[in-house]
């Protein structure tokens, strides 16, 4: 806890205040600097867990806000730090780019950021054929051909067959 108090000290010839200042014990918060998630697939959610340290004597309400919502990951984190806690980070990228936000950690009236950075990447999934050319067919005949969806990436990829290339389109 902190204290304040003012002494006050009367001599012969005059009277003065001797402030006295008391500083309770901190909280003291490790942090990364920079939180790499590197190259992540495209619509995937990526986890990332973050240790936050407590160096100092005193349990501390911590908050961590994330300053860019483009990014689409968790918005906010609230939680009592008495020594140390694990935290997961999220990140889904939406698009095949480079991805960077500031996180602001605040805690006893201090703030402290910390840089995100990301890379949006396609993954390695193709189909067996570009072209698809069905034969005539008519009534009480029917043609097939057969396609596979080959995913050479490390991520299970889920798929839908839609009339035009891009969301926006559709």
């Amino acid at each position: 806890i902190d204290s304040k108090y003012e002494l006050i000290v009367v001599t012969e010839r005059e009277k003065f205040i001797v402030p006295i200042l008391a500083i309770g014990k901190r909280a003291m918060i490790d942090f990364p600097d920079v939180l790499g998630f590197g190259p992540c697939p495209v619509k995937f959610l990526t986890e990332k867990p973050v240790i936050i340290r407590n160096l100092g004597k005193r349990r501390q309400n911590v908050t961590l806000n994330f300053l860019k919502d483009s990014l689409q990951i968790i918005k906010k984190e609230f939680f009592k730090l008495e020594k140390n806690q694990q935290i997961l980070i999220k990140f889904y990228p939406i698009e095949a780019k480079p991805y960077r936000a500031m996180a602001k950690l605040e805690y006893d009236k201090l703030s402290a950021y910390a840089e995100l950075l990301g890379q949006g990447q396609l993954s390695n999934v193709y189909l067996s054929k570009s072209v698809i050319s069905m034969e005539e067919s008519y009534i009480g005949l029917q043609s097939q051909q057969t396609l596979h969806i080959i995913n050479k990436s490390n991520v299970k990829v889920s798929f839908e067959w839609r009339a035009f290339s891009s969301e926006k389109d559709e």
